[in-house]
């Protein structure tokens, strides 16, 4: 099943839509156990917690879509109550299909939270960066939280780049007293130029880090001949990077 989006605790109706999939997969677990058994049964009373989980989960989507913010966070939404529409309808179902349906309602759920609620960017040590980008940087993870929350993946990536940039060429400039910025030097050459000058002898892997994350921008900016389409994962994964590479940079 999707994995549920790291981060500050969920709060509001996006708690209440995690707890009540928890519920669901419970059901699933415990009917994984009794083979045999049918959730329709008076099996401990397990169907009626699986109606009153769904019933909860749509209320809290409708809720939810009160406060949500563009089109991909509604679209997300609806996805979410079309899943639990799809099991209130028979919810006397045998547990591979209702398994199934409930993986669905929690990768549903899984994209509601991405889009609502993108967690990805408090992973970035903040606190670690110098004083004189630490503003610059919480703007650009500000707007990256904002393309995150609709939905444009491209973008995250894009800024994530740029997140990457600012801090690499600000310890470039601190171990070398040469500013890669007043240099006009892409991120490509400024990860180079800070493996030639020794910046990160003693992070052997960080320049294969950065190459990596370089990648996920030139695929993402440029025109390729195989259309790369980011998704939330991506996003997720590259933001991950970057805090990584603070980590590392600024021990």
């Amino acid at each position: 099943m999707g994995a549920p989006v790291s981060g500050p605790p969920l709060e509001g109706p996006l708690a209440t839509i995690d707890e009540s999939v928890a519920a669901l997969e419970e059901v699933v677990a415990f009917l994984d156990g009794h083979l045999g058994v049918k959730v329709y049964y008076a099996n401990y009373g397990k169907a009626k917690h699986a109606l009153r989980a769904l019933q909860a989960i749509r209320q809290a989507t409708r809720a939810a879509r009160r406060g949500a913010a563009g089109k991909a966070g509604l679209d997300a939404l609806d996805e979410l109550d079309e899943a639990c529409r799809a099991i209130a309808r028979d919810v006397r179902l045998d547990t591979d299909e209702l398994r199934a349906k409930v993986r669905s309602i929690r990768d549903a759920a899984t994209l509601v939270q991405r889009r609502l609620q993108p967690t990805a960017h408090a992973a970035f040590p903040v606190d670690r960066l110098p004083r004189e980008i630490r503003e610059e940087f919480q703007e650009d993870a500000a707007e990256f939280a904002r393309c995150a929350t609709a939905g444009a993946w491209r973008a995250c990536l894009m800024l994530a780049s740029r997140l990457l940039e600012l801090v690499v060429a600000r310890r470039h400039w601190e171990s070398t007293g040469v500013d890669p910025v007043e240099k006009g030097w892409t991120l490509g050459q400024t990860i180079s130029e800070a493996e030639r000058a020794g910046v990160l002898k003693h992070q052997p892997k960080l320049g294969q880090l950065l190459r990596m994350l370089n990648a996920y921008r030139i695929d993402s900016v440029h025109v390729t001949k195989q259309v790369y389409h980011p998704d939330p994962n991506d996003v997720d994964g590259v933001a991950s990077l970057v805090a990584g590479v603070i980590n590392r940079l600024y021990p």
